[in-house]
Protein backbone atom coordinates (compact mmCIF):
# COMPACT_ATOMS: atom_id res chain seq x y z
CA UNK A 1 0.00 0.00 0.00
CA UNK A 2 2.97 2.33 0.59
CA UNK A 3 3.31 2.70 -3.41
CA UNK A 4 -0.48 4.82 -3.06
CA UNK A 5 1.77 8.00 -1.40
CA UNK A 6 3.77 7.86 -5.10
CA UNK A 7 0.59 9.18 -7.04
CA UNK A 8 1.56 13.15 -7.19
CA UNK A 9 5.45 12.18 -8.08
CA UNK A 10 4.25 9.90 -11.41
CA UNK A 11 1.97 12.99 -12.41
CA UNK A 12 3.27 14.38 -15.78
CA UNK A 13 2.32 17.47 -17.91
CA UNK A 14 3.14 16.90 -21.56
CA UNK A 15 3.58 19.91 -24.05
CA UNK A 16 2.61 19.65 -27.89
CA UNK A 17 4.80 17.37 -29.69
CA UNK A 18 2.89 17.63 -32.97
CA UNK A 19 5.68 16.49 -35.22
CA UNK A 20 5.45 20.12 -36.57
CA UNK A 21 8.61 22.32 -36.44
CA UNK A 22 8.51 25.22 -34.10
CA UNK A 23 10.99 27.16 -36.03
CA UNK A 24 11.71 27.96 -39.85
CA UNK A 25 12.78 24.90 -41.93
CA UNK A 26 14.27 23.75 -45.15
CA UNK A 27 11.10 22.94 -46.85
CA UNK A 28 11.78 22.06 -50.88
CA UNK A 29 15.53 21.63 -52.49
CA UNK A 30 15.70 21.42 -56.16
CA UNK A 31 19.53 20.63 -57.53
CA UNK A 32 18.19 19.90 -61.13
CA UNK A 33 17.34 23.36 -62.61
CA UNK A 34 18.81 23.94 -66.46
CA UNK A 35 19.72 20.19 -66.64
CA UNK A 36 18.42 17.79 -69.11
CA UNK A 37 14.79 17.38 -69.16
CA UNK A 38 14.51 20.08 -66.43
CA UNK A 39 11.68 22.26 -66.21
CA UNK A 40 13.44 25.59 -64.28
CA UNK A 41 16.57 27.38 -65.46
CA UNK A 42 18.12 27.43 -61.58
CA UNK A 43 18.48 25.56 -58.57
CA UNK A 44 16.49 26.43 -55.72
CA UNK A 45 16.05 25.98 -52.03
CA UNK A 46 13.15 26.91 -50.51
CA UNK A 47 11.99 27.91 -46.73
CA UNK A 48 9.07 27.40 -44.73
CA UNK A 49 7.79 29.37 -41.11
CA UNK A 50 5.39 27.34 -39.36
CA UNK A 51 4.94 29.33 -36.74
CA UNK A 52 2.31 32.37 -36.03
CA UNK A 53 5.00 35.46 -36.62
CA UNK A 54 7.31 36.24 -39.22
CA UNK A 55 11.16 35.55 -38.48
CA UNK A 56 13.85 37.79 -39.78
CA UNK A 57 16.16 35.79 -41.72
CA UNK A 58 19.04 39.07 -41.56
CA UNK A 59 22.21 37.67 -40.67
CA UNK A 60 21.30 34.34 -42.01
CA UNK A 61 22.39 31.50 -44.51
CA UNK A 62 21.89 28.47 -46.47
CA UNK A 63 25.05 26.79 -47.18
CA UNK A 64 25.29 23.41 -49.34
CA UNK A 65 27.92 20.98 -49.47
CA UNK A 66 28.48 18.21 -51.72
CA UNK A 67 27.31 14.74 -50.39
CA UNK A 68 30.84 13.15 -50.03
CA UNK A 69 32.97 16.24 -49.41
CA UNK A 70 35.14 17.46 -46.29
CA UNK A 71 36.27 20.70 -47.36
CA UNK A 72 34.49 24.33 -46.45
CA UNK A 73 30.57 25.01 -47.44
CA UNK A 74 29.63 27.40 -50.05
CA UNK A 75 27.56 29.83 -48.60
CA UNK A 76 24.48 32.12 -49.34
CA UNK A 77 23.87 34.87 -47.39
CA UNK A 78 19.97 35.92 -46.34
CA UNK A 79 18.43 39.06 -45.27
CA UNK A 80 14.46 40.14 -45.04
CA UNK A 81 12.00 38.13 -43.34
CA UNK A 82 9.77 34.92 -43.98
CA UNK A 83 5.96 35.46 -43.16
CA UNK A 84 4.02 33.56 -40.72
CA UNK A 85 3.03 30.37 -42.43
CA UNK A 86 4.74 31.63 -45.35
CA UNK A 87 7.24 30.89 -47.46
CA UNK A 88 10.72 32.43 -48.77
CA UNK A 89 12.71 31.60 -52.02
CA UNK A 90 16.34 31.40 -52.66
CA UNK A 91 17.38 31.08 -56.33
CA UNK A 92 21.18 29.33 -56.96
CA UNK A 93 23.13 28.26 -59.98
CA UNK A 94 21.48 28.25 -63.42
CA UNK A 95 22.22 25.58 -65.80
CA UNK A 96 22.21 25.74 -69.87
CA UNK A 97 18.57 23.98 -70.36
CA UNK A 98 15.74 24.61 -68.63
CA UNK A 99 12.45 26.56 -69.84
CA UNK A 100 10.75 28.36 -66.89
CA UNK A 101 12.63 30.76 -65.10
CA UNK A 102 11.80 30.75 -60.88
CA UNK A 103 9.40 32.71 -59.49
CA UNK A 104 10.66 36.42 -58.04
CA UNK A 105 13.29 34.94 -55.23
CA UNK A 106 13.54 36.41 -51.90
CA UNK A 107 17.88 36.05 -52.32
CA UNK A 108 19.61 34.53 -55.01
CA UNK A 109 23.64 32.86 -55.03
CA UNK A 110 26.05 31.03 -57.15
CA UNK A 111 25.67 27.29 -55.57
CA UNK A 112 25.76 24.96 -58.08
CA UNK A 113 23.95 22.18 -56.43
CA UNK A 114 23.90 18.47 -57.19
CA UNK A 115 20.69 16.89 -58.65
CA UNK A 116 21.03 13.58 -57.07
CA UNK A 117 22.52 14.16 -53.78
CA UNK A 118 24.05 16.97 -51.52
CA UNK A 119 23.62 18.56 -48.04
CA UNK A 120 21.64 21.60 -47.46
CA UNK A 121 22.19 23.44 -44.16
CA UNK A 122 20.04 26.79 -42.78
CA UNK A 123 22.68 28.65 -40.22
CA UNK A 124 21.04 31.61 -38.22
CA UNK A 125 24.76 32.61 -38.89
CA UNK A 126 26.65 33.30 -42.07
CA UNK A 127 29.88 31.99 -41.04
CA UNK A 128 31.44 28.73 -43.23
CA UNK A 129 30.58 25.21 -42.11
CA UNK A 130 33.76 22.88 -42.35
CA UNK A 131 34.24 19.75 -42.85
CA UNK A 132 31.92 16.32 -43.33
CA UNK A 133 29.31 16.89 -40.67
CA UNK A 134 30.38 20.21 -38.83
CA UNK A 135 28.69 20.52 -34.93
CA UNK A 136 27.52 24.12 -33.71
CA UNK A 137 24.32 25.27 -32.50
CA UNK A 138 23.97 27.48 -34.92
CA UNK A 139 22.54 25.07 -37.53
CA UNK A 140 18.38 25.71 -37.87
CA UNK A 141 17.69 22.63 -40.13
CA UNK A 142 19.74 20.42 -42.03
CA UNK A 143 18.86 18.10 -45.22
CA UNK A 144 21.21 15.32 -46.57
CA UNK A 145 19.54 14.28 -50.17
CA UNK A 146 20.23 11.50 -51.81
CA UNK A 147 21.59 7.77 -50.61
CA UNK A 148 25.47 8.85 -50.72
CA UNK A 149 25.15 12.49 -48.71
CA UNK A 150 26.79 11.90 -45.54
CA UNK A 151 25.43 13.85 -43.04
CA UNK A 152 21.83 14.10 -42.04
CA UNK A 153 19.29 14.34 -39.83
CA UNK A 154 18.05 11.27 -38.17
CA UNK A 155 18.77 7.59 -39.49
CA UNK A 156 19.56 8.69 -43.15
CA UNK A 157 19.26 10.82 -45.76
CA UNK A 158 16.00 11.33 -48.12
CA UNK A 159 14.95 9.53 -51.28
CA UNK A 160 17.37 10.74 -54.16
CA UNK A 161 15.84 13.73 -56.23
CA UNK A 162 16.85 14.22 -60.10
CA UNK A 163 16.47 16.73 -62.91
CA UNK A 164 12.91 16.62 -62.82
CA UNK A 165 12.42 16.28 -59.18
CA UNK A 166 12.73 17.94 -55.99
CA UNK A 167 12.44 16.45 -52.53
CA UNK A 168 9.54 18.42 -50.39
CA UNK A 169 8.46 18.44 -46.78
CA UNK A 170 5.66 16.70 -45.68
CA UNK A 171 2.72 18.41 -43.96
CA UNK A 172 1.94 15.80 -42.04
CA UNK A 173 3.14 12.12 -41.31
CA UNK A 174 0.69 11.03 -44.20
CA UNK A 175 2.02 13.25 -46.89
CA UNK A 176 2.64 11.97 -50.33
CA UNK A 177 3.65 13.29 -53.31
CA UNK A 178 0.19 13.35 -54.51
CA UNK A 179 -1.72 15.38 -51.52
CA UNK A 180 1.76 17.60 -51.62
CA UNK A 181 1.16 18.32 -55.37
CA UNK A 182 -1.50 20.78 -57.90
CA UNK A 183 -4.67 20.03 -56.63
CA UNK A 184 -3.85 17.55 -53.38
CA UNK A 185 -5.54 17.76 -50.05
CA UNK A 186 -2.66 19.32 -48.89
CA UNK A 187 -1.22 21.52 -51.66
CA UNK A 188 -2.25 24.83 -49.47
CA UNK A 189 -0.99 23.42 -45.68
CA UNK A 190 2.37 24.21 -45.48
CA UNK A 191 5.65 22.21 -45.39
CA UNK A 192 6.28 22.06 -41.38
CA UNK A 193 6.53 18.21 -40.94
CA UNK A 194 9.48 17.45 -38.65
CA UNK A 195 10.85 14.30 -37.04
CA UNK A 196 14.61 15.25 -37.56
CA UNK A 197 14.79 12.01 -39.64
CA UNK A 198 15.31 13.03 -43.49
CA UNK A 199 14.50 10.15 -44.70
CA UNK A 200 11.25 10.32 -43.34
CA UNK A 201 10.05 13.72 -43.30
CA UNK A 202 10.63 14.42 -46.89
CA UNK A 203 9.18 12.87 -50.07
CA UNK A 204 10.36 12.94 -53.82
CA UNK A 205 8.32 15.93 -55.57
CA UNK A 206 8.28 15.44 -59.56
CA UNK A 207 6.24 18.91 -59.77
CA UNK A 208 8.77 20.90 -57.86
CA UNK A 209 6.78 23.88 -56.73
CA UNK A 210 9.14 26.63 -55.65
CA UNK A 211 7.03 29.39 -53.34
CA UNK A 212 8.26 32.86 -52.78
CA UNK A 213 7.43 35.34 -49.55
CA UNK A 214 4.75 36.74 -51.89
CA UNK A 215 3.12 33.06 -51.94
CA UNK A 216 -0.09 32.19 -50.56
CA UNK A 217 0.44 31.19 -46.84
CA UNK A 218 -0.47 28.03 -45.32
CA UNK A 219 -4.11 27.54 -44.76
CA UNK A 220 -5.48 26.63 -41.32
CA UNK A 221 -8.53 24.90 -41.09
CA UNK A 222 -8.27 24.87 -37.35
CA UNK A 223 -4.79 27.19 -35.44
CA UNK A 224 -4.58 25.18 -32.15
CA UNK A 225 -2.05 26.83 -29.55
CA UNK A 226 -1.87 24.11 -27.29
CA UNK A 227 -2.32 20.78 -26.99
CA UNK A 228 -1.22 19.43 -22.92
CA UNK A 229 -1.75 16.03 -20.85
CA UNK A 230 -1.35 15.26 -17.09
CA UNK A 231 -2.56 12.50 -14.72
CA UNK A 232 -5.49 13.01 -12.51
CA UNK A 233 -7.09 10.64 -9.82
CA UNK A 234 -9.93 9.86 -12.53
CA UNK A 235 -7.35 9.36 -15.65
CA UNK A 236 -5.41 10.63 -18.27
CA UNK A 237 -6.73 14.37 -18.38
CA UNK A 238 -6.28 15.84 -22.08
CA UNK A 239 -6.48 20.18 -22.75
CA UNK A 240 -6.13 21.75 -26.02
CA UNK A 241 -7.11 25.02 -27.27
CA UNK A 242 -7.73 26.85 -30.37
CA UNK A 243 -7.84 30.31 -31.54
CA UNK A 244 -9.24 29.91 -34.99
CA UNK A 245 -11.52 27.25 -36.79
CA UNK A 246 -13.04 27.04 -39.99
CA UNK A 247 -15.08 23.97 -41.07
CA UNK A 248 -14.23 22.49 -37.84
CA UNK A 249 -16.70 18.85 -37.05
CA UNK A 250 -14.74 17.45 -34.45
CA UNK A 251 -11.60 16.11 -32.29
CA UNK A 252 -10.24 12.47 -32.30
CA UNK A 253 -8.41 11.46 -29.18
CA UNK A 254 -6.47 8.77 -30.11
CA UNK A 255 -3.80 6.45 -27.43
CA UNK A 256 -1.24 3.93 -27.89
CA UNK A 257 1.06 2.18 -25.49
CA UNK A 258 3.96 1.97 -27.96
CA UNK A 259 3.78 5.86 -29.48
CA UNK A 260 3.45 3.75 -32.53
CA UNK A 261 -0.04 2.17 -32.92
CA UNK A 262 -2.47 4.55 -32.04
CA UNK A 263 -6.77 3.96 -31.42
CA UNK A 264 -9.44 6.26 -31.11
CA UNK A 265 -10.88 6.36 -27.59
CA UNK A 266 -12.43 9.69 -27.57
CA UNK A 267 -14.31 12.05 -29.54
CA UNK A 268 -14.66 16.01 -28.89
CA UNK A 269 -17.53 18.24 -30.75
CA UNK A 270 -15.95 21.15 -32.68
CA UNK A 271 -16.88 24.75 -32.98
CA UNK A 272 -17.46 24.77 -37.12
CA UNK A 273 -16.26 28.06 -37.93
CA UNK A 274 -15.09 30.26 -34.97
CA UNK A 275 -12.54 33.47 -34.42
CA UNK A 276 -12.43 33.09 -30.72
CA UNK A 277 -10.49 31.13 -28.11
CA UNK A 278 -11.79 28.20 -27.84
CA UNK A 279 -11.23 25.45 -25.17
CA UNK A 280 -10.95 21.65 -25.02
CA UNK A 281 -10.78 19.03 -22.55
CA UNK A 282 -10.82 14.73 -22.81
CA UNK A 283 -10.78 12.35 -19.64
CA UNK A 284 -9.05 9.54 -20.65
CA UNK A 285 -10.23 7.17 -17.92
CA UNK A 286 -9.01 3.99 -19.00
CA UNK A 287 -5.52 5.03 -19.72
CA UNK A 288 -3.34 2.07 -18.91
CA UNK A 289 -0.27 1.85 -16.34
CA UNK A 290 2.79 3.39 -17.15
CA UNK A 291 3.27 6.10 -20.40
CA UNK A 292 0.42 6.73 -22.53
CA UNK A 293 0.75 8.18 -26.07
CA UNK A 294 -2.16 10.70 -27.14
CA UNK A 295 -2.58 12.14 -30.70
CA UNK A 296 -5.56 14.55 -31.31
CA UNK A 297 -6.82 14.47 -34.55
CA UNK A 298 -9.08 17.29 -36.24
CA UNK A 299 -11.23 16.40 -38.72
CA UNK A 300 -13.34 19.21 -41.15
CA UNK A 301 -17.01 18.36 -42.11
CA UNK A 302 -15.59 17.31 -45.41
CA UNK A 303 -13.51 14.52 -43.94
CA UNK A 304 -10.42 15.99 -44.47
CA UNK A 305 -7.79 16.11 -41.15
CA UNK A 306 -4.75 16.92 -39.58
CA UNK A 307 -3.09 15.08 -36.41
CA UNK A 308 -1.48 16.71 -33.81
CA UNK A 309 1.04 14.70 -31.07
CA UNK A 310 1.83 12.61 -29.57
CA UNK A 311 2.06 13.56 -26.24
CA UNK A 312 3.66 11.42 -23.60
CA UNK A 313 1.61 11.54 -20.25
CA UNK A 314 2.55 9.06 -17.70
CA UNK A 315 -0.05 7.61 -15.01
CA UNK A 316 0.66 6.87 -11.70
CA UNK A 317 -2.31 4.55 -11.14
CA UNK A 318 -1.02 1.63 -9.83
CA UNK A 319 -2.65 -2.13 -10.07
CA UNK A 320 -2.87 -3.56 -6.55
CA UNK A 321 -2.60 -7.42 -5.82
CA UNK A 322 -4.61 -6.69 -2.58
CA UNK A 323 -7.04 -5.61 -4.92
CA UNK A 324 -9.63 -8.15 -6.29
CA UNK A 325 -13.02 -7.99 -8.57
CA UNK A 326 -14.79 -11.20 -9.41
CA UNK A 327 -18.25 -10.67 -11.91
CA UNK A 328 -20.74 -13.20 -11.67
CA UNK A 329 -24.46 -13.12 -12.28
CA UNK A 330 -25.70 -9.44 -12.21
CA UNK A 331 -23.40 -8.15 -9.65
CA UNK A 332 -19.38 -7.22 -9.32
CA UNK A 333 -17.84 -8.85 -6.29
CA UNK A 334 -14.98 -6.58 -4.73
CA UNK A 335 -12.08 -7.25 -2.09
CA UNK A 336 -9.78 -4.83 -0.81
CA UNK A 337 -7.51 -4.45 2.20
CA UNK A 338 -7.01 -0.74 3.74
CA UNK A 339 -4.49 0.28 6.10
CA UNK A 340 -6.76 2.80 7.58
CA UNK A 341 -10.87 3.99 7.93
CA UNK A 342 -11.54 6.24 4.80
CA UNK A 343 -14.44 6.94 1.93
CA UNK A 344 -13.72 5.45 -1.36
CA UNK A 345 -15.40 6.16 -5.05
CA UNK A 346 -15.44 2.03 -6.40
CA UNK A 347 -16.37 2.38 -10.24
CA UNK A 348 -16.16 -0.67 -13.13
CA UNK A 349 -15.56 1.16 -16.53
CA UNK A 350 -15.58 -0.70 -19.91
CA UNK A 351 -11.89 -0.30 -21.33
CA UNK A 352 -13.30 2.99 -23.76
CA UNK A 353 -13.88 4.69 -20.59
CA UNK A 354 -17.28 4.66 -19.77
CA UNK A 355 -18.41 3.79 -16.73
CA UNK A 356 -20.27 0.98 -16.10
CA UNK A 357 -21.34 1.00 -12.64
CA UNK A 358 -20.29 3.53 -9.27
CA UNK A 359 -20.80 3.05 -5.56
CA UNK A 360 -19.71 5.34 -3.02
CA UNK A 361 -18.40 3.23 0.52
CA UNK A 362 -16.47 3.36 3.50
CA UNK A 363 -13.74 1.36 3.64
CA UNK A 364 -12.85 0.06 7.28
CA UNK A 365 -8.98 -1.06 8.16
CA UNK A 366 -7.63 -4.79 7.10
CA UNK A 367 -10.28 -6.59 4.76
CA UNK A 368 -12.94 -5.29 2.69
CA UNK A 369 -15.95 -7.20 0.39
CA UNK A 370 -17.48 -4.91 -1.89
CA UNK A 371 -20.84 -5.87 -4.24
CA UNK A 372 -21.75 -3.51 -7.08
CA UNK A 373 -25.35 -4.18 -8.66
CA UNK A 374 -24.41 -4.66 -13.17
CA UNK A 375 -25.24 -6.92 -15.42
CA UNK A 376 -21.75 -7.66 -17.68
CA UNK A 377 -21.59 -9.14 -21.20
CA UNK A 378 -18.02 -11.16 -21.77
CA UNK A 379 -14.97 -9.40 -22.03
CA UNK A 380 -12.45 -7.33 -19.93
CA UNK A 381 -12.76 -4.29 -17.73
CA UNK A 382 -11.10 -1.97 -15.54
CA UNK A 383 -11.92 -1.27 -11.38
CA UNK A 384 -11.05 1.71 -10.33
CA UNK A 385 -11.10 2.64 -6.28
CA UNK A 386 -10.30 6.03 -5.55
CA UNK A 387 -10.07 8.02 -2.16
CA UNK A 388 -8.13 10.42 -0.23
CA UNK A 389 -4.51 9.55 -1.33
CA UNK A 390 -5.69 6.69 -2.74
CA UNK A 391 -5.98 5.09 -6.49
CA UNK A 392 -6.33 1.75 -6.68
CA UNK A 393 -6.68 0.04 -10.53
CA UNK A 394 -7.45 -3.40 -11.75
CA UNK A 395 -8.73 -5.40 -14.75
CA UNK A 396 -10.84 -8.21 -14.56
CA UNK A 397 -12.29 -10.44 -17.21
CA UNK A 398 -16.28 -11.30 -17.39
CA UNK A 399 -16.10 -15.32 -18.36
Amino acid sequence: MKKLLLIVAFSAIAKLTNAQATHVVISEVYGGGGNAGATYTNDFIELYNPTNSAVSLTGWSVQYQTAGAITAWSVTNLTGSIPAHGYFLIQEDAGTGGTTALPSPDATGTMAMSATAGKVALLNSTTALTGASPSTANIIDLVGFGSTANFFEGSAPTSAPSNTASVERKATTSSTATTLGPGGIEQAQGNGYDTDNNSSDFVVQANENPQNSASSTETLPVSLTSFTGRETSYGSELSWSTASEQNNSHFEILRSEDGQSFTKVGQVQGSNNSSATKLYSFTDKSAFMGINYYQLKQVDFDGQSKTYGPIAVKSGLEPSADLKAFASGNSLEVSLTSTNTKAVNVAAYDLGGHQLARTNTQLNRGYNSISLPVLLEKGVYLLRVVGSGLTLQTKFIKQ
